[in-house]
């Protein structure tokens, strides 16, 4: 039953119609299914593949809005089993989407891992310029900062955010990872980003690697 519910739950996600993914969500929950279950083989595996799709020209951007909007509307449902806790002295990642990008599922599905993991998120939304997510990080003082890219045309942003920190000298107070379809460890490498999480719990285990070494040791994935 477990498997066919993720299943379904997946299909309807490709198919963007949201209505049945809310209602599939709500059978998993019932079900007693753990959300990071519905995350992992449901969510992120459509994910990957509307990513796909959209990379290949097989899909445009009215269809991703559709697949935003369900996959949103599920978060609502899935994010409510999470435990979440944004108490003091939980460590802290601030988490957007670059300016241009129309879509933010990926960025969605990693902020709600983080905190079923027990991070403090701030979550900037989508379109969020470099500029503005370096001020976030001024006043908020997160140790990761984390910009998703998933368009050719938008992801020379995560450079701007890396020029920036380091043009105001506070590029070592933070690390920063890049995530998203355009992201990769090779960019990552060449734009002096801490690494590339390729998925929402790479990124947790990422994160939780580099923040052991409290900041002091760079480490670039690939």
């Amino acid at each position: 039953m477990k498997e066919q519910l993720l299943e379904e739950l997946k299909l309807a996600l490709l198919d963007m119609d949201g209505d049945a993914a809310v209602c599939l969500a709500r059978r998993i929950m019932m079900a007693e299914i753990p959300p990071l279950d519905a995350i992992r083989f449901s969510m992120m595996n459509a994910m990957e593949i509307i990513s796909e799709q959209f990379d290949e020209g097989e899909l445009f951007i009215p269809q991703m809005l559709l697949a935003a909007d369900a996959f949103e509307r599920t978060m609502e449902v899935v994010s409510g089993g999470l435990a979440s806790d944004d108490g003091e002295g939980k460590k802290r990642a601030e988490v957007y989407t670059v300016e241009g990008d129309i879509h933010d599922i990926g960025k969605n599905l990693v902020a709600s891992v983080l905190r079923a993991n027990g991070f403090q998120v701030l979550d900037l939304g989508r379109s969020v310029s470099a500029e503005k997510a370096v001020s976030a990080a001024r006043e908020w003082k997160p140790d990761v900062i984390i910009g998703f890219a998933l368009m050719t045309t938008t992801f020379p942003a995560q450079k701007e955010l890396i020029d920036i920190l380091e043009e105001q000298n506070i590029r070592d107070q933070f690390c920063v990872l890049v995530g998203g379809s355009m992201a990769s460890p090779q960019w990552a490498s060449r734009i002096g980003a801490d690494g590339y999480a390729s998925n929402a719990f790479d990124a947790v285990r990422m994160m939780e690697n580099l923040l052991d070494g409290t900041h002091q040791a760079r480490v670039v994935n690939g």
